[in-house]
């Protein structure tokens, strides 16, 4: 698949296109599951190209996207930070500047691990929190991911948190951390699943995770996910 031209054939360079504004992870993974990806590269110039996306991929979409902006400038919306686009490049869940989570589903990706980030800052585009300028580029790998099961009472709050570290490189001058944060409650059966994509006791390209931590209702504990439970989709159980 290619976003440079339809002379690969029509559906190769739409797909690229379709992956980066699909509203829904599962969309999105079949279209990498079909591809055979298992890398993704996310620039911060993305912001700047999600009219030419509509344009190859989903024409119906432009004006849930884009809007007038300041200076007569179009501008991305609120809906977009939902797409898979805007979750690469601001962390991996889709929540707007604003706090606003979009499409009601706040959790992380489970199937993407970010392994890579930029030491360059592209200073057009700016972090949606922090205000400080973007990494340049990101890069994604998709993994099967461990399958962490939980027993407790019907109804009670399982999360899962970390953070996923990159040491600081020349020239940037602090590390960058992601915080991932899951949660889901337990069903009926007395049991719930998060697929989670990171190992606790192996590097994730060149990050590390720290501050691993399980909880189930009042009970918690340390996380351990071994890197072969994240490539061979294993279970691991929280007790």
């Amino acid at each position: 698949a290619t976003n440079f031209g339809s002379y690969v054939g029509v559906e190769s360079y739409r797909d690229p296109s379709a992956f980066f504004l699909s509203e829904h992870p599962s969309d999105a993974l079949a279209i990498l599951e079909r591809r055979r990806v298992r890398y993704v590269f996310a620039p911060a110039t993305l912001v700047n190209l999600v009219g030419s996306m509509c344009r190859v991929a989903a024409p119906e979409l432009r004006e849930a996207f884009l809007a007038a902006g300041p200076g007569g400038r179009t501008a991305t919306t609120e809906r977009w930070f939902g797409t898979l686009g805007a979750r690469l490049l601001f962390g991996g869940t889709p929540f707007a500047p604003s706090g606003a989570c979009i499409g009601g589903d706040p959790n992380p990706l489970p199937y993407l691990r970010l392994v890579h980030v930029s030491p360059f800052r592209n200073h057009a585009v700016l972090e949606a929190v922090t205000g400080l300028p973007l990494p340049a580029a990101f890069v994604w790998e998709r993994v099967p991911g461990a399958q962490l099961v939980a027993h407790g009472v019907s109804g009670e709050d399982v999360q899962v948190e970390f953070d996923v570290v990159f040491p600081a490189v020349a020239p940037a001058r602090t590390a960058y951390r992601l915080p991932w944060r899951a949660r889901a409650k337990i069903d009926a059966s007395g049991l719930v699943v998060l697929q989670v994509p990171y190992a606790t006791d192996a590097r994730n390209g060149d990050a590390t995770v720290q501050n691993a931590r399980w909880s189930i209702g009042t009970r918690s504990g340390k996380l351990t996910v071994p890197e072969r439970a994240v490539r061979g989709g294993e279970s691991v159980s929280l007790e």
